[in-house]
């Protein structure tokens, strides 16, 4: 695992107190440091270790054995994010966020296997959860089982109307395919206008309703498309590549010959 500073984007780890961080003058003894960290560690304080490192760790990025203890130490906290909700699933297997708690451990530390087998005994108890099921379609797509993924959230479609990320990434799918028939196209353009009537200013949602129209061709109304796009995400270049993509090609100049 390469985990430095982001670890706070997780969910997992809570950001770090800023109240106790130390000054930017002071200087860290690296021999304490591992010691106060091991000391926590063994108590099972991950977090508190964890927030103890990335005080500092925020100021000395480049120190290599801070680093490392910063990925050991989070990789003690998602055994204890297991080991912890693995048992809080056989208190209460109707309790959803516990197969979230383990599954999204699991997939941190890359074992997507397991994360899938924990979100699927979660569906045993909790058969109309869109939750699970779209942990569950996105594990699929990891794995490139776009089939699989597809028929999953075509069911978190039917379990909740308001999901406008199953919508999108069913009309992406559908309309990616290289079996994509008239058919799909057409249910892959209701899933996409559906995911943008949901959330009219999402940039991912108006780009896949833009290839499906240039995909039906329609090149005007996927440059119009892709333009507000671009207009809410000016930074992404894909959606300039793609405003590219749907121009009409300029026939090539034929230069006269002198005389």
């Amino acid at each position: 695992m390469t985990i430095l500073i982001p670890v706070v984007l997780t969910g997992f780890i809570e950001a770090p107190n800023r109240a106790n961080k130390p000054s930017p003058q002071s200087v860290v003894n690296i021999d304490e440091m591992i010691k106060l960290v091991s000391d926590l560690n063994q108590q099972k304080e991950h977090q508190k270790a964890i927030d103890t490192i990335l005080q500092v760790v925020n100021r000395q990025k480049e120190d290599s054995i801070l680093r490392t203890l910063l990925v050991q130490t989070f990789d003690l906290f998602l055994e204890e994010e297991i080991r912890l909700g693995q048992r809080a699933i056989k208190s209460d297997p109707r309790n959803i966020s516990n197969y979230q708690r383990v599954a999204g451990a699991l997939e941190l530390v890359g074992d997507n296997f397991h994360a899938m087998e924990v979100l699927l005994t979660g569906i045993r108890y909790n058969q109309k959860t869109p939750d699970l099921w779209m942990r569950i379609a996105r594990l699929e797509l990891a794995a490139n089982r776009s089939t699989e993924a597809l028929d999953v959230f075509r069911e978190v479609i039917r379990l909740d109307k308001t999901n406008s990320d199953a919508y999108n990434n069913a009309a992406y799918i559908l309309a990616k395919s290289e079996a994509c028939d008239a058919n799909d196209l057409k249910q892959a353009e209701d899933f996409a206008k559906s995911a943008c009537r949901l959330d009219p200013n999402n940039p991912e949602y108006i780009d896949t309703l833009a290839e499906i129209v240039f995909k039906k061709g329609d090149q005007k109304e996927a440059r119009t498309l892709i333009k507000q796009a671009i207009k809410l995400a000016p930074d992404n270049d894909a959606y300039l590549n793609q405003l590219k993509k749907f121009s009409p090609k300029k026939a090539p100049l034929v230069g006269r010959s002198r005389p």
